[in-house]
C-alpha cells in the first residue's frame, strides 16, 4: 500500500552493577552483633544499599542471638544512581547453637558430715563438648583440687557459701 512510517525514541541505559558478598564465617549463639557489611560493587555503579535477613540491620550489623541458631539468608540489595537498575545478592551464615550449662547436686543444701558434694551436669549435650567447673574454695588442695574438666565432679567442701562455676564448651562455642 506505500504507507511508511518510522518512530525514533530515545531510550537510557543504564548500567547493572555488579555485586559480589564474600563468604560468612559461622559464629555462635552468643556472639557479640557483629558487622556483616562485606558486599562490594565491583564495577563502581553508584547508589546505595542495604542489608537483611534474620537479625539484621539495614546497616550490616548481625545478631547471632537474635537470629538463634541455624542457617540464615542474608542479602545485600543495591539501587543504581542513575535510573532504577536493582540488583540483590545473597549470602548464607550458620550460627551454632552455644552449650547451655547446668548442674544439680546430690546433697541439695545439706553438707553431707565427709563434705563430699557430688555435682551432675545436667545442661545441653553435644558431642565432644567439655567442661570447666571452678569450685571457688579457698580450702582446695592438690588431693582435692580447685577445678575438674569432667562432666560429674565431686569436691569436698566445709560449712560455708561458694560460688561455683561451669564453663562448657561444645560446637566452638563457650557458654
Amino acid at each position: 500500500n506505500g504507507c511508511r512510517k518510522d518512530t525514533t525514541a530515545p531510550i537510557t541505559l543504564n548500567l547493572r552493577a555488579s555485586l559480589n558478598y564474600p563468604a560468612l564465617a559461622a559464629v555462635c549463639e552468643n556472639t557479640p552483633a557483629l558487622s556483616v557489611a562485606t558486599a562490594t560493587v565491583t564495577n563502581l555503579v553508584a547508589g546505595t544499599g542495604v542489608y537483611g535477613g534474620p537479625g539484621t540491620t539495614a546497616a550490616g550489623i548481625f545478631n547471632p542471638g537474635l537470629a538463634g541458631p541455624g542457617t540464615h539468608n542474608l542479602y545485600y540489595a543495591f539501587n543504581t544512581t542513575a535510573g532504577s537498575c536493582k540488583d540483590t545478592v545473597w549470602r548464607s551464615i550458620v550460627v551454632k547453637s552455644k552449650p547451655r550449662p547446668n548442674f544439680t547436686t546430690t546433697n541439695g543444701a545439706c553438707l553431707p558430715a565427709n563434705g563430699l558434694v557430688q555435682f551432675n551436669y545436667s545442661g545441653s549435650s553435644f558431642a565432644g563438648q567439655t567442661y570447666s567447673w571452678s569450685f571457688n574454695d579457698p580450702n582446695a588442695t592438690a588431693g582435692n583440687p580447685n577445678n575438674a574438666t569432667i562432666a560429674n565432679p565431686s569436691h569436698n567442701f566445709q560449712t560455708g557459701t561458694y560460688n561455683v562455676n561451669l564453663s562448657v564448651t561444645a560446637n566452638g562455642c563457650t557458654h
